[in-house]
């Protein structure tokens, strides 16, 4: 059956393309009321202005401010002042390893798919160097995405930042 290409199908694939920007869009959203909705004693990073950032336990909110408690003591930050505010939750290092070793297979399979087939017609490529194929890019893959396994969710992003 021959695969007709039509402008629908690849307005499709552009649409699925763009669908994961999407959802990491969504991830960039957040209010001062969830700011204010925190636990006293959860550790937070607060992004400044002039690339500065602050981590320590989160004190308290009012309308115009945030108080933590860091190395130095407790601070006061106006709410003006505040670029974003991060909230520190579980690591999640075995999914993204997992993630991570999820690609590194694809990447092993499309690696013997291509590459693997002319290393096995010209040099007779053993089993060892086939299971190689799969198992070195996998573990790298695992390796990175737990090593990335990013460990805070904002929870407040100005909005003169979300552009």
């Amino acid at each position: 059956m021959p695969v007709h290409r039509s402008p629908r199908w690849v307005a499709l694939l552009l649409l699925l393309a763009a669908l994961p920007l999407s959802l990491f869009a969504k991830l960039e959203r957040g209010s001062w009321r969830e700011v204010e909705g925190l636990a006293k004693g959860v550790t937070i990073k607060v992004s400044l202005a002039g690339d500065k950032v602050l981590t320590g336990s989160f004190s308290g909110v009012s309308g115009n401010s945030l108080q933590l408690v860091d190395k130095s003591g407790e601070r006061s930050i106006a709410r003006s002042e505040v670029i974003r505010v991060e909230v520190k939750g579980e690591a999640k290092r075995a999914r993204n390893g997992l993630i991570g070793a999820a690609i590194g297979l694809g990447l092993g399979v499309l690696a013997d798919a291509t590459l693997g087939v002319r290393s096995r017609n010209e040099t007779g490529e053993g089993a060892a160097m086939r299971a190689a194929t799969y198992a070195i890019p996998m573990a790298a893959g695992g390796g990175l995405g737990a090593l990335f396994a990013n460990s805070y969710r904002t929870v407040y992003l100005a909005a003169k930042s979300r552009n």
